[in-house]
């Protein structure tokens, strides 16, 4: 996660409290004044929610991006496999995404940059029928991929004609894992103990971030309850992120 200069600095004085916490043991911590108790409370907030819109920001600006390169484009490049690989090369998206695809209106994906070998159809998918049918930018639930077994999104943004009308969805891939997205603030520590979670909406949620690997994309379960838990939302791709403290 690459944060802002502004922001870095608001997280170092606001992260001070929250070490004064993991420096002290849970006896130490019940018998606080309740003032003080009001002050990490209200700095673990503000700590999250920093940490929240950075990444809400990041997002959003890759969505954008992705939607820029819609703008305008032939409709051909959807039914032409080697017309939209010269899109997708020329783009320039490569650099900032881990795959990229283009998707017809009936949902099948015609070109991806790197090439597939099976033929895959999305009709079916959530963030295509968002992007298809509302005409709207959208990010997939965190799924596994099927070449790395690591943790990813879909960003997918409709490329609209002169009138106005959907003719394809160029999607892009994004491992969650790579230090400049998610990976970073998986490895985090917060204090001497504290951490951070990041969690998908619905029913049934399931962490995007979480400090043990192999809970990530596994069902949120209850948390300790020697714990302080801050939380914020991130808007644009439906999560929650929250900054857990030990005491």
């Amino acid at each position: 996660m690459r944060l802002t200069l502004p922001t870095r600095a608001a997280i170092v004085t606001t992260s001070l409290a929250l070490l004064l916490v993991g420096a002290t043991g849970a006896w130490q911590y019940r018998g606080l004044s309740e003032q003080y108790v009001d002050l990490i409370e209200s700095q673990q907030e503000r700590f999250a929610q920093l940490a929240a819109a950075d990444i809400d920001y990041k997002m959003t600006s890759l969505a954008e991006v992705l939607a820029r390169e819609t703008r305008a484009v032939d409709p051909a490049i959807f039914s032409d496999p080697e017309a939209g690989l010269r899109f997708l090369q020329q783009s320039g998206l490569r650099g900032r995404f881990n795959a990229l695809g283009l998707i017809s209106v009936d949902g099948t994906l015609t070109v991806n940059d790197p090439p597939g070998a099976a033929a895959v159809n999305v009709a079916d998918r959530p963030y295509f029928k968002r992007a298809r049918d509302l005409g709207e930018p959208a990010i997939s639930d965190p799924l596994k991929t099927r070449t790395t077994g690591q943790s990813a999104i879909i960003l997918a943004a409709p490329a609209k004609d002169a009138a106005g009308r959907v003719v394809g969805v160029l999607a892009a891939g994004l491992d969650l894992t790579q230090s400049n997205v998610l990976g970073d603030l998986a490895r985090s520590r917060v204090g001497a103990e504290g951490y951070y979670l990041i969690e998908t909406g619905g029913a049934r949620p399931v962490y995007v971030v979480h400090p043990d690997s192999n809970r990530v994309l596994a069902a949120v379960g209850p948390l300790a309850d020697d714990s302080l838990m801050a939380s914020a939302p991130v808007p644009t791709a439906g999560w929650t992120l929250r900054v857990v403290l030990q005491i």
